[in-house]
C-alpha cells in the first residue's frame, strides 16, 4: 500500500490533480501507480498516477534567491506568507503544484519563500496586509524591481487561473522534454499538460505509444524496445492540440561491446558475449575451435555464448573478438567423477575436492588460488 501521508491532492474545484511523493518503499525514477479514489457518494475511479521524484525547491533567503537567478537568467517568484496560515498552506503546497503551474516555475523561476514580515516592506511598502503575499521579481541592472506584485487585502487571492497568467504558463506542454535510457526495454512515461483535445505519436517503431489520443491532462506510457545496434538512437513524441505542437525527445544508450583476446596457440574459453558478424567471420575463418562432449571434440564453425570451447589460434598474435554481453545463470559444475571442460560464465570459487587446469597459448595451467574466472573454460577432474 502506498502511504496516506504520501498522497497530495492540488487544484480546485472540479479540476483536480492526485500527485504522489516519493516514500521509502518505492525506489525508481520512471514510477507509477494506479490509485482507486472514492468520493463522499461513494463512486470510485481508477486514475494512473507518477511519482513526483522532483519537489519544488524553495529557498528561504531572498539575496540567494537572487544570485542564483542571476547565475542561471531566471526571475524570482517570491511568496510571502505565515506556515500556519490557510491561505498561505492552500498557495504553497497546492496550487503552486498543480502540473502546468509547477512547470513554470521549475523552467522560468528560482523560488523563495519567506516568512511574514520578511522583505514586505522593500517589495509591498507599508500597510496593513492579508496573506500570502506574492511578487514576481525581474532584474534589472543591479536591482530586482516587482513586475508582477499579488496583495490579497487589493487583489483578492491569487487562483490557479490568475497564477498561470501572472506566471506565463505554457497551456500546451509535454514534460519532460527530453529523457535518457540505457539500452534495455523498458516503459517511460510522459505528462500531457493541456485543456481540450490532444494527438501524441512517436517518429520511430521502437518507441511506441500505448495512448494516442485523449482529451486534458494526463500522464501517458510508453515502451522503449532494446537498442541492439552498437550505437545509441533518438526518437521524438510529438504532441498535438489545435495548431499547435510539443516535442519530447528520447535518447537511448546502447550497451557497448565486450571485446575478449584470444592467445596464440591451444586455449580453452567460454564465450560471455554474442559476436558481432565480423567477430563471427573471424571465429570461422581464422580460428580452429572445438567442443568436447563424451570426450569426443567437434568443430564448431559457429560459437554460442555459455559453451566450453578449446580453441586453436594458428596466427601469431592475438585475436580479438567483440560482441554483446549475455547475461545469464551460472552453469553448475559437475557432480560426478570424471573429467570434463566446463565452461565458466560467473567469477566463483573452485570448490574443494575438485582440481582445474585452464589451457593458456598451448600450456597447461594448474588453478592454484581457487578462482575460477569469468570467460575461461577449464578442465576439471572430480
Amino acid at each position: 500500500m502506498y502511504p496516506a501521508e504520501n498522497i497530495r491532492i492540488s487544484g480546485e474545484g472540479n479540476e483536480r490533480e492526485i500527485r504522489l511523493l516519493p516514500a521509502d518503499n518505492i525506489v525508481g525514477a520512471n514510477a507509477m501507480l494506479w490509485l482507486t479514489a472514492k468520493n463522499a457518494s461513494n463512486m470510485t475511479y481508477n486514475r494512473r498516477v507518477s511519482i513526483l521524484w522532483q519537489e519544488l525547491n524553495w529557498l528561504d533567503d531572498l539575496e540567494q534567491a537572487e544570485a542564483l537567478a542571476e547565475a542561471q537568467g531566471k526571475k524570482i517568484f517570491l511568496l510571502i506568507g505565515l506556515d500556519g496560515d490557510y491561505y498561505t498552506l492552500q498557495l504553497h503546497q497546492y496550487y503552486c503544484q498543480i502540473s502546468d503551474v509547477a512547470a513554470a516555475l521549475q523552467d522560468d523561476y528560482i523560488l523563495c519563500y519567506l516568512q511574514f514580515p520578511d522583505q514586505v516592506g522593500e517589495v509591498f511598502g507599508s500597510g496593513s496586509f492579508s496573506l500570502p503575499l506574492t511578487a514576481i521579481l525581474q532584474q534589472e541592472g543591479e536591482e530586482w524591481p516587482a513586475i508582477f506584485k499579488n496583495s490579497p487585502r487589493e487583489h483578492e487571492w491569487l487562483s490557479p487561473t490568475k497564477l498561470r497568467t501572472a506566471l506565463a504558463a505554457d497551456p500546451l506542454q509535454l514534460r519532460p522534454a527530453a529523457q535518457e535510457f540505457d539500452f534495455q526495454a523498458q516503459s517511460l512515461f510522459v505528462q500531457v499538460l493541456v485543456q481540450g483535445d490532444w494527438t501524441i505519436s512517436s517518429d520511430s517503431d521502437f518507441l511506441q505509444v500505448a495512448r494516442s489520443s485523449g482529451s486534458g491532462r494526463a500522464t501517458l506510457e510508453c515502451v522503449l524496445l532494446e537498442n541492439f545496434g552498437e550505437e545509441e538512437r533518438v526518437a521524438e513524441l510529438t504532441l498535438s492540440s489545435g495548431a499547435k505542437s510539443r516535442i519530447c525527445q528520447i535518447l537511448q544508450g546502447y550497451d557497448p561491446p565486450q571485446e575478449i583476446a584470444i592467445s596464440k596457440g591451444w586455449n580453452t574459453l567460454t564465450l560471455s558475449v554474442k559476436l558481432n558478424a565480423q567477430s563471427q567471420q573471424l571465429w570461422s575463418t581464422q580460428l580452429h575451435a572445438f567442443e568436447c562432449h563424451k570426450r569426443v571434440f567437434t568443430r564448431v564453425p559457429e560459437a554460442q555464448p555459455g559453451t566450453a570451447y578449446l580453441v586453436y589460434n594458428g596466427t601469431d598474435a592475438e585475436i580479438i573478438l567483440s560482441g554483446r554481453k549475455i547475461t545469464g545463470a551460472a552453469t553448475e559444475l559437475p557432480t560426478t567423477s570424471g573429467t570434463f571442460l566446463q565452461g565458466i560464465e560467473e567469477n566463483r570459487e573452485l570448490p574443494s575436492g575438485i582440481s582445474a587446469w585452464l589451457l593458456l597459448e598451448g600450456i597447461y595451467l594448474p588453478v592454484l588460488n581457487g578462482q575460477l574466472e569469468a570467460g575461461k573454460a577449464y578442465w576439471l577432474y572430480r
